[in-house]
């Protein structure tokens, strides 16, 4: 016997109907151990901002200006943008509520990227103890504590690719732009616009082989790992250019297949691990 639910989210969202449907089959076992608690106190998740600069107090500084802006979406752009917004594999008649969150969310999404773009330019020329001190501060600004139920029944399918079927073998994302790479069974290389869901390049590496795969600090370069001819070449690491699908940099060290890559946030590093039982870290330039 299959029991289907549906609830409308003007009543509540997916946390509180997972939480209620838990309980509701807890109940019905007769297990008191099972029934879950909600948890109300979002704040530490979701920490509230420090506002206390935007209210004038009496202490004799002059009053500040504070600017308000109220954006009203009419009918018939609503109506454009829930047709844009449909999709058959994730929701394919969405609500206007949906729609306008939607776009609110990605707005602010690429305006947080586009800051985390401008302070990775400048830190270049700073000291390292002034980079280990921002670093430190931006942990601290966006530490929240571990996945919990309730956070992960929130989470969705963001876009689903269907370009290719077979086996991957490791996928990455850029830290700033909206990228992912992948590698295949088949050798190839694949590059993807996470924010339109579309494939923008496919490159074949068929001497060496992709396995490992992680994005430099540019959106249109990699490192990738060989399969095949590590005896003979020891070319075990490929730093590749997608943009005109050269190889840039071979580097030779490891003398098995490497299974772990890692780039550096702050530099141009890199380190790798090999079922050779070897860790190194080696340099771009």
């Amino acid at each position: 016997m299959a029991l289907g639910v549906c609830l409308s989210h003007k009543a509540g969202d997916t946390s509180s109907l997972g939480l209620f449907l838990n309980n509701w089959a807890a109940l019905t076992r007769e297990d008191n151990d099972g029934i879950l608690r909600p948890e109300l106190d979002l704040t530490s998740v979701f920490p509230p901002r420090d506002v206390t600069s935007y209210v004038h107090t009496s202490t004799g500084s002059p009053p500040q200006k504070v600017i308000n802006k109220r954006f009203v979406f009419d009918a018939r752009n609503v109506a454009a943008l829930k047709a844009k917004s449909s999709n058959e594999l994730y929701v394919e008649y969405p609500t206007r509520v949906e729609a306008v969150s939607a776009l609110i969310w990605r707005c602010a999404m690429k305006f947080v990227r586009m800051r985390t773009s401008g302070a990775m330019a400048n830190i270049k020329n700073r000291e390292p103890s002034e980079i280990a001190l921002l670093e430190k501060k931006k942990l601290m600004t966006i530490l929240m504590e571990e996945l919990t139920d309730d956070t992960v029944r929130n989470m969705a399918i963001g876009a689903v690719f269907n370009d290719f079927g077979g086996k991957i073998n490791s996928v990455d994302f850029h830290r700033t732009e909206d990228l992912l790479i992948t590698t295949s069974e088949d050798d190839s290389v694949r590059l993807y616009d996470i924010a339109n869901a579309t494939l923008l390049k496919t490159t074949y590496h068929k001497k060496h082989g992709a396995d490992r795969i992680c994005f430099t600090h540019h959106p249109s370069s990699v490192i990738c790992s060989s399969v095949y001819n590590l005896d003979s070449t020891g070319e075990s690491l490929r730093y590749l250019s997608m943009y005109d699908n050269r190889c840039l940099r071979y580097f030779k060290g490891h003398k098995d297949r490497v299974i772990s890559l890692c780039m550096s946030p702050i530099n141009d590093s890199f380190m790798s691990g090999s079922i050779d039982h070897s860790i190194r870290i080696w340099d771009l330039r």
